[in-house]
């Protein structure tokens, strides 16, 4: 959901969000894109198109339709900004380090923290799926982590795979 929902929640519970630390985890876009779609080939609503899409493509035609129909390039950013803006009190982790990145909040509470983390679907290592157009479409896709330096430019790798 928007942040803005679970401000709203929030504020029907009594706590003002502004006085709340909030933590989201992002995952490496490239990552993400071929866990999605194993889980919805394994394990999604067979009648959502999405998933009907994951089951009969293969993975680089998964992602031209269901990352290239998709401009924009704030696919993370979008859903965490409230009045277009993302929160002061609002702490981005990396899944794949999300502990030293929470070590570095220096919560008191973080210490305590336990984010156990089972991947859903097994599938090989998430570049061998990827070819240059499918690096290229997620790198625009999701433009805004890249740029904000949660991970590393994908383009330099996509110059060393084939094109399709």
């Amino acid at each position: 959901h928007p942040m803005p929902v679970y401000f709203g929640k929030l504020r029907e519970l009594g706590v003002e969000p502004e006085k709340v630390q909030i933590l989201t985890l992002f995952r490496d876009p490239l990552h993400h894109i071929v866990s999605v779609y194993h889980y919805w080939r394994e394990a999604g609503n067979p009648d959502e198109p999405k998933v009907q899409a994951a089951k009969q493509l293969s993975f680089p035609e998964f992602v031209v339709k269901y990352v290239g129909e998709k401009p924009g390039g704030r696919a993370f950013q979008k859903p965490l900004c409230v009045n277009d803006q993302l929160p002061p009190n609002l702490h981005i982790l990396r899944l794949e380090g999300w502990r030293a990145d929470l070590d570095r909040l220096n919560f008191p509470w973080g210490p305590q923290l336990q984010l156990p983390h089972l991947n859903m679907t097994e599938h090989e290592a998430p570049i061998t799926y990827h070819n240059a157009q499918t690096i290229q479409l997620i790198r625009q896709r999701y433009s805004w982590v890249y740029d904000s330096g949660f991970y590393p430019d994908p383009l330099p790798l996509a110059a060393s795979l084939p094109k399709e």
